[in-house]
C-alpha cells in the first residue's frame, strides 16, 4: 500500500480529495499537512478535520505554513494577479465564498497536533522504511520548506503528486494556476530537488470539469458522500458563475485528480516535460516554463483527462 502524506488546504475540492484517500482504501495515510491558501491555516487544518470525522478517519493533522516561504517578494507578484475575490455578497447581505472559512459539517471535537507541519514531513521521511509520495493540493510552502531546511528528505520521496500549474491556461493570472502562483518559490525548491513530480495541471480539470445537472441529482441521495459531493459541485458552481468565471454548466473539481490520478490512470494523459517555473516579479510570475531547456526533465504533467470518466470515479467510490 502506497504511503502519502496529503498536504492541502482544504476548502471545497480539497474536501473531495481527501474524502477519496481516504473512502478508497489504497492508500497508508500517515497524516495530513495543512497550509494557508484558501483560507488561513487555523481554518484549513478546522476544515481537513470536519472532513476526517466525515468519513471515520483517524488520521492525524499538522498546521504548517500561514503564508508564502518569502511574503515580501509575493506581495509585489500580487500586483499581476487578475483574478478579483473568490466571494460574493448576496441581496441579504450574506457572503458566498469558494471556500467557506468553516464546511457545513459537523464540528470536530479533535485539535491539530502540536508538532510543525514541516517537521513532521522532515521526520516522517527520514524515519520511514518505504519511500512516501506527497501529495500536495495547495500551495506547496510546507513542501518546499521541508526540502530546503532538510534536504535528506528527497532520498525518501517516491514523487510529489500535486495539483497546480498549467501549460495552456491560467486562473489567477493569464498565465498562471493559482497554488503554483501563490508560492512558486517553493515550486522551484521542490523542481529543482530534482524528485520526479506529476502535476494535475488546469489543462486536465478544466477539460473534465463536472456536468452540474447530472451531479445536482445527487442532492437527494441517501448516500451522505454522494449527497456532499453534490452539495460541493453546487456551492461551486453557483460562486463562479456569480463571479463570471464559470457557465453554472459545467464546474471544474481540481484537487481530486491528483488522488485520482494515483487510483487509475487510465483515463487521465499525463506527458513528461523538462519543467521550471518562473519566480521572477513580472507577468509571467508562477507560470510553468515548459520544455526550454531549464528544470526538472523528470516532471509529467497531466494534459487531458476523460470528463464522464472522472466523475463516474468519484461516483463510483463514493457508492461503494
Amino acid at each position: 500500500m502506497r504511503k502519502i502524506i496529503i498536504d492541502c488546504d482544504t476548502g471545497t475540492d480539497d474536501a473531495i480529495a481527501l474524502m477519496l484517500a481516504v473512502l478508497s482504501k489504497k492508500f497508508d495515510i500517515l497524516g495530513v499537512t495543512c497550509v494557508a491558501g484558501n483560507q488561513l491555516v487555523e481554518d484549513t487544518a478546522d476544515n481537513t478535520l470536519r472532513v476526517l470525522d466525515f468519513v471515520g478517519s483517524d488520521v492525524k493533522v499538522y498546521k504548517g505554513a500561514n503564508g508564502p516561504m518569502y511574503p515580501e517578494i509575493q506581495e509585489k507578484r500580487r500586483e499581476f494577479v487578475s483574478e478579483g475575490p473568490i466571494f460574493y455578497t448576496d441581496d441579504k447581505g450574506e457572503i458566498h465564498h469558494l471556500h467557506p472559512r468553516h464546511l457545513w459539517l459537523p464540528e470536530t471535537k479533535r485539535k491539530p497536533e502540536d508538532k510543525d507541519a514541516v517537521d513532521f514531513i522532515i521526520d516522517t521521511c527520514l524515519n520511514s522504511k518505504e519511500k512516501i509520495t506527497i501529495v500536495p493540493t495547495g500551495p506547496a510552502s510546507n513542501v518546499g520548506k521541508a526540502i530546503k531546511k532538510n534536504p535528506d528528505i528527497i532520498r525518501n520521496i517516491e514523487e510529489i503528486v500535486f495539483m497546480g500549474g498549467s501549460v495552456n491556461t491560467g486562473n489567477i493570472t493569464e498565465t498562471a494556476e493559482a497554488n503554483f502562483f501563490n508560492d512558486p518559490d517553493a515550486i522551484k525548491i521542490i523542481i529543482d530537488s530534482g524528485v520526479k513530480c506529476v502535476t494535475a495541471a488546469l489543462d486536465a480539470t478544466i477539460m473534465a470539469a463536472i456536468d452540474v445537472e447530472k451531479s445536482n441529482k445527487l442532492l437527494d441521495s441517501d448516500n451522505k458522500y454522494l449527497k456532499f459531493f453534490g452539495e460541493i459541485i453546487k456551492w461551486r458552481a453557483d460562486v463562479e458563475y456569480h463571479l463570471g468565471w464559470a457557465d453554472g454548466i459545467n464546474e471544474p473539481l481540481h484537487d481530486p485528480m491528483a488522488i485520482v490520478y494515483m487510483i487509475d490512470d487510465s483515463f487521465i494523459k499525463c506527458v513528461r516535460h523538462q519543467v521550471s517555473i518562473d519566480t521572477g516579479v513580472n507577468p509571467e510570475s508562477g507560470s510553468l516554463i515548459v520544455d526550454k531547456g531549464i528544470g526538472n526533465d523528470d516532471f509529467w504533467i497531466m494534459e487531458e483527462c476523460d470528463k464522464e470518466k472522472y466523475y463516474d470515479f468519484i461516483t463510483d467510490m463514493f457508492s461503494e
